[in-house]
C-alpha cells in the first residue's frame, strides 16, 4: 500500500483516479479548495486536505508522509482571474516543490497528447513549462498524455440534441478519446511505471463527423451538421483574444484540436456509443453534482442574468431601465443597512444565498412601488419561471445523470436524497424525515431559511418563489428520469411542512393531489 495525494480530486478523472487507488488498496489524501465537492467520493478517501495549489503556504504539509503525488490540476473556467499559468503551471510547480520538501517518492502528472508540438497556445505552454521543472527536479515521474476525455463530447451530443451539430474545419480529422475510468486505470499503473511519458487514448478513433453523426444516431433524429471553415475560425480567435485573452487561448485550443489528428495508442473498454447511451459504467455518485446542496450553477446563474434583463428592458423599456437600476442599488444599500443580523445569517449558509436575500427583496419592493405587491411579485414570480426553464436541468444534471447506469428512478432518488441531505447540512432547509419506500420517495422539510428570513425582512410573498420554480422546472427533467412529483403541503403556502413526493411513473396519486 502507498499513501497518495490526489491534486484535482474534484474534476472529472480525479475522482475515477481517487476510486482506482482505493480499490487496489493505497491510502488516498484528496486535496480540494471545496472539501464538501468530495462528498460523493467519501467512500474512496482517507483523507481530505483543504488548500489551493495556488496559494503556497496553504501546501505546507500537504505532502507529509506522501510516497506519490498525483496531480491532474488545470483550470478550464476563468475564477478569481487566475490565467493558465498561474494554475497549470504555478499552481503544480508549488506542489511540485512540497512533494520535494516531504522527500516524496514520485510524481505523476496529466498534460495532453501532443504537447511539445502545441506550446504555441498558452494552455499548453503552461502544462509544458511544467514539465520541464518536473524533469528538472530530479524526482521521479510519469507525465500521462490522454488525447482528449469523453466528457470532452459531451458538448456535441448536447447540440445534437439541440438539432445541429457545428464542428470545426471539415470534420475529417480523427480522434480517440477515453473514458475517465479507463484513463484512471493508466494513471493507477503509472503509480508503478519506470515510463517518463504515457500516450493514452480510448479504444474507438473516430472522426468528428463520424462522433456528431454517432450523436444523431443515440438520439434517433436526422443528422445535421454545419462545418465553421478553418480561415473564418481564426479571426474570430484573435478578436475574442483582444477582449479576453483566456476565453480566445480556449478557442484557439479547441480549434487547433479539431483540425489535428489526435490520436494515441488505444486502451481500456468503454465506447463513445456507450457513453452516449449512458452504459460506462458511471454511477449516479460520479456526478459533479451529486451531494451538493442546491444552489444556481454558474451556467444558470448567466441565463438569469440575462432573462432578468430581458424582463426589465420588456417592462421598462431601454430608457427606463438606467433609472430603475438606481433605484435599485438605492434599495439595495437600504436593506444591508436596515437588516444587517439578517445579512450575515444569510451569509452563514452561503455567498449566494446571501447575495439574493438583498437582490430579491430589492427587485420587488423597486417594482412594487410602482405597480403594487401583487404585480411586483408576478413580476418576479415570471422570471424565476423563465430561470427554471435553464436552472432545474442544470441542478440535477440531467444530460449525465439519465446516462448512469442502473435504474434511472433509481438514480434519481439517490440523487435527490444526496441533494436534501447536503442541502440540510448547509441550513437552508430542514428535514425530518426522508422516506424511500420503492415506487416512492418521501422527504418532508420542516423549516425553510428562505420563507423566514423573507419574511423576516418584510417581503413574504417571495417565500414562494422556490416553490413556484420547482413547479415550473421539474416537469422539464421528471419524464426523463421515468418519474412524476407531487407536493400536496408547502410551507411557503399557508403549511406546517413541505412534503416532496417523488413517485415511479404511473404510480402518482390522481390529478387531484394538487402540487403547492
Amino acid at each position: 500500500m502507498k499513501r497518495i495525494l490526489v491534486a484535482g480530486s474534484t474534476g472529472y478523472l480525479g475522482g475515477f483516479v481517487c476510486r482506482e487507488l482505493k480499490a487496489r488498496g493505497h491510502f488516498v489524501r484528496a486535496l480540494a479548495r471545496s472539501p464538501e465537492k468530495l462528498a460523493p467520493l467519501r467512500d474512496s478517501l482517507g483523507e481530505v486536505v483543504e488548500a489551493q495549489v495556488t496559494q503556497p503556504e496553504s501546501l505546507e504539509q500537504v505532502c507529509d508522509g506522501i510516497d506519490v503525488v498525483f496531480s491532474s490540476v488545470g483550470i478550464t473556467r476563468q475564477k478569481d482571474g487566475l490565467t493558465f499559468r498561474d494554475v497549470d503551471y504555478q499552481g503544480n510547480r508549488n506542489l511540485l516543490d512540497a512533494a520535494l520538501r516531504a522527500g516524496v517518492q514520485k510524481f505523476v502528472y496529466v498534460s495532453a497528447v501532443n504537447g511539445t508540438r502545441l506550446r504555441h497556445l498558452d494552455i499548453v505552454d503552461a502544462h509544458e513549462a511544467f514539465i520541464e521543472e518536473l524533469e528538472a527536479s530530479g524526482l521521479d515521474h510519469t507525465v500521462v498524455r490522454p488525447t482528449g476525455y469523453f466528457s470532452d463530447m459531451s458538448g456535441v451530443l448536447e447540440m445534437a440534441r439541440r438539432g445541429r451539430v457545428w464542428l470545426i474545419g471539415s470534420g475529417t480529422n480523427r480522434v480517440n478519446p477515453i473514458h475517465g475510468a479507463d484513463l484512471a486505470v493508466v494513471c493507477a499503473d503509472a503509480i508503478e511505471s519506470s515510463d517518463r511519458e504515457i500516450a493514452v487514448g480510448g479504444p474507438q478513433t473516430m472522426t468528428w463527423r463520424e462522433v456528431a453523426q454517432l450523436a444523431f444516431e443515440v438520439l434517433d433524429q436526422p443528422a445535421r451538421v454545419t462545418c465553421i471553415p478553418v480561415w473564418l475560425m481564426w479571426p474570430v480567435v484573435r478578436l475574442v483574444r483582444v477582449f479576453n485573452r483566456h476565453q480566445g487561448e480556449l478557442l484557439a485550443f479547441f480549434t487547433t484540436m479539431a483540425t489535428t489528428d489526435v490520436v494515441a495508442p488505444p486502451t481500456g473498454t468503454r465506447t463513445l456509443e456507450q457513453q452516449f447511451k449512458g452504459r460506462t459504467g458511471m454511477k449516479v455518485e460520479d456526478l459533479s453534482q451529486f451531494g451538493k446542496p442546491l444552489g444556481m450553477p454558474k451556467k444558470a446563474q448567466r441565463k438569469m442574468l440575462g432573462i432578468v434583463l430581458t424582463a426589465l428592458r420588456e417592462k421598462f423599456g431601454l430608457l427606463g431601465m438606467a433609472p430603475f437600476f438606481i433605484k435599485l442599488l438605492a434599495e439595495q444599500r437600504r436593506i444591508r443597512k436596515a437588516h444587517p443580523d439578517l445579512v450575515a445569517k444569510a451569509a452563514e449558509i452561503g455567498p449566494e444565498f446571501a447575495k439574493n436575500l438583498v437582490v430579491l427583496p430589492a427587485l420587488f419592493n423597486v417594482t412594487a412601488r410602482r405597480d403594487g405587491r401583487e404585480l411586483a411579485y408576478e413580476f418576479v414570480k415570471d422570471i424565476f419561471q423563465r430561470v427554471a426553464v435553464h436552472s432545474m436541468p442544470a441542478i440535477y444534471q440531467i444530460d449525465e445523470l439519465v446516462q448512469c447506469e442502473g435504474d434511472r428512478f433509481e438514480n434519481f432518488k439517490k440523487f435527490n436524497v444526496a441533494m436534501f441531505e447536503a442541502i440540510d447540512r448547509q441550513g437552508t432547509w430542514k428535514s425530518d424525515s426522508i422516506v424511500d419506500e420503492g415506487d416512492r420517495l418521501r422527504i418532508r422539510v420542516v423549516s425553510c431559511a428562505n420563507v423566514e428570513l423573507f419574511s423576516a425582512i418584510g417581503c413574504p410573498e417571495l417565500g414562494k418563489l422556490g416553490c413556484e420554480h420547482d413547479l415550473a422546472g421539474y416537469p422539464l427533467i421528471l419524464d426523463r428520469m421515468d418519474a412524476e412529483f407531487r407536493r400536496p403541503c408547502a410551507l411557503a403556502k399557508g403549511g406546517d411542512f413541505c412534503d416532496f413526493n417523488f413517485y415511479r411513473k404511473g404510480t402518482a396519486p390522481p390529478t387531484e393531489h394538487l402540487n403547492k
